[in-house]
């Protein structure tokens, strides 16, 4: 249940970026549009609020923080796939670094837990 809450702020803040990403690129100065956006966005990290204040109340803070670090290698192939970025060496290194980090993090975890 906490991965599940955990990964849903993680897409929640991945969908707030690409509106924010979309409407910077629109050619709109300060439209209503813009307005909008930014006013939905607001809303959407009020519900992001809402859910850590609740993962907080019932898990650990400091087991269920760092995997939101799974934010980054997410975006990065958003970013990949949208053609805004290339593939480099130290691009490619950073993932593997963040997914390896977040697999011994919580590999160490339940070690811990079980044992």
């Amino acid at each position: 249940m906490k991965h599940l809450l955990v990964f849903s702020t993680v897409l929640i803040t991945i969908f707030s970026s690409l509106l924010l990403d979309y409407t910077a690129h629109q050619n709109d100065k300060l439209s209503l549009f813009v307005l909008g956006v930014i006013a939905l966005v607001f809303c959407i990290n009020i519900l992001k609020f809402g859910i850590w204040g609740w993962i907080h109340k019932k898990f650990d803070v400091t087991k269920s923080y760092p995997l939101t670090a799974s934010f980054f290698p997410l975006i990065f192939l958003i970013a990949y796939f949208k053609g805004d970025t290339e593939l480099s060496i130290t691009k490619i290194a950073g993932v593997v670094l963040i997914v390896v980090g977040l697999f011994v993090f919580e590999v160490k975890k339940e070690e811990s837990k079980n044992g």
